[in-house]
């Protein structure tokens, strides 16, 4: 745990520096509480053994139940192999933001994508900090991390339903379904927002992850500036796992 000492001001001759100090550190603490609730770059918090029997050994798979408000994802590794799972928007900050609840309107699926947006990731944070759900909207602003499952390990993603969609009365509060394989890190994303209050009929959940074999170049923060076109490539390289649930709420009448 983190602690701050604060020793008394002394009051100089001009009583605007008393105010400017305190002003410094009220800015310092809340910069440094946001950095704190960030996923640190390429951190890679290891999966749990596995001590339950598996639904199959041959290939990663996804499970889920929910108790009350609240759903859990468990990702699983019965392989043989190392996987690495997309983790930069697992943060309970990031999961209600409109740049990951993505609406395909033709098929009715309403998905909360968890897969990288490769042209705004980075391996170090800009100087300039923007705050909370717009974060992942800019480039710079959030880094790239994974959670490594080694064989025979899995992990479990905790989704409050009420922070996922809380934003669900809101104005432009989703974006219109894109592929996020067309975007590179030379060119930033253009999203096309929407308003689900405004939606007809009822929608599939779908929640959907990016999984890596291989993260050793996105990892390498120099790679990322002297190794351009293959840094891009291997931030292209994820495949898309998608998790259909049934959600029958009715606090939230737009899904099935």
């Amino acid at each position: 745990m983190m602690k701050l000492i604060i020793q008394p001001l002394r009051k100089d001759n001009m009583g605007t520096n008393l105010h400017m100090k305190l002003l410094l550190l009220i800015v310092f603490v809340s910069t440094g509480t946001f950095a704190l609730a960030q996923r640190n770059y390429c951190y890679n918090q290891v999966g749990k053994n596995i001590d339950f029997p598996t639904k199959r050994a041959d290939s990663l798979y996804l499970d889920y139940f929910n108790i009350t408000s609240t759903g859990y994802i468990k990702i699983v590794n019965p392989t043989k192999d190392t996987l690495y799972l997309f983790s930069s928007y697992f943060t309970q900050e990031l999961q209600s933001s409109k740049y990951l609840h993505e609406v395909d309107k033709k098929n009715k699926t309403y998905y909360i994508s968890f897969v990288p947006i490769v042209s705004n990731l980075a391996t170090k944070r800009t100087d300039k900090i923007i705050l909370g759900e717009e974060s992942i909207a800019h480039k710079g602003q959030v880094l790239y991390d994974f959670i490594k499952l080694d064989p025979n390990t899995y992990y479990v993603l905790k989704v409050n339903y009420n922070t996922l969609f809380k934003n669900g009365k809101a104005s432009r509060n989703a974006v219109k379904c894109y592929n996020n394989l067309s975007l590179s890190k030379f060119k930033e994303a253009s999203f096309k927002t929407l308003t689900t209050s405004k939606l007809a009929g009822k929608y599939n959940l779908v929640f959907q992850f990016g999984v890596y074999t291989d993260v050793r170049v996105l990892c390498s923060e120099s790679d990322y500036y002297l190794n351009e076109f293959e840094f891009d490539k291997q931030a292209k390289s994820f495949k898309t796992i998608n998790l259909p649930v049934q959600f029958n709420n009715p606090d939230y009448p737009l899904f099935k």
